[in-house]
């Protein structure tokens, strides 16, 4: 449903968890209520209608949302098929089990730890099936750490992290 940019609305960024390609990230404008608050309407936003919502056509914006195209089935086609062929069809041959855990997962992955670096500080949320601001995530802007350990015994090697965030353990 498209929304009014003559209204009231905001950009969001959502997570999705998508069947066999696990968490992804999608950016939506969606119209406010009287109120402020988010109602249920709302669509998706990409690199080309980003400027139909001015207040929201930052370089940002339109970085986070070349990101996330990257991982979209036409840009998938395009990376992976030697072919000139619809995404449908390619992605319908080349979705198989080995190629979706040794290949599309990393490929998306990397972009999606991207986009999470450049919304670092600021407020996601994640997605239920039609409510793309059903529970909000801050993404917070500095890193965690890990801490790798190695004993060593005379069984063998047992290894285990630590991880700590802001010198707290987790």
């Amino acid at each position: 449903m498209r929304i009014d940019p003559s209204k009231p609305h905001e950009i969001i960024y959502s997570l999705s968890n998508e069947e066999g390609m696990g968490y992804l990230i999608y950016g939506y404008a969606i119209q406010l209520g009287d109120n402020g608050k988010h109602t249920l309407q709302y669509q998706r936003v990409n690199p080309q209608n980003i400027r139909d919502f001015k207040d929201f056509d930052t370089e940002q914006n339109r970085q986070v949302l070349r990101e996330i195209e990257e991982y979209g089935p036409t840009e998938i086609t395009k990376r992976f098929s030697k072919k000139n062929e619809k995404p449908t069809e390619f992605l319908k041959k080349f979705l198989t089990e080995e190629n979706l855990e040794k290949i599309i997962l990393p490929y998306c992955q990397l972009r999606l730890a991207n986009i999470l670096d450049l919304l670092k500080g600021t407020t996601i949320y994640l997605k239920n099936r039609d409510n793309p601001v059903d529970t909000a995530l801050f993404v917070e802007p500095t890193d965690a750490q890990i801490e790798f350990n190695f004993e060593r015994n005379e069984q063998g090697t047992r290894y285990f992290p630590n991880i700590f965030h802001k010198n707290t353990y987790i």
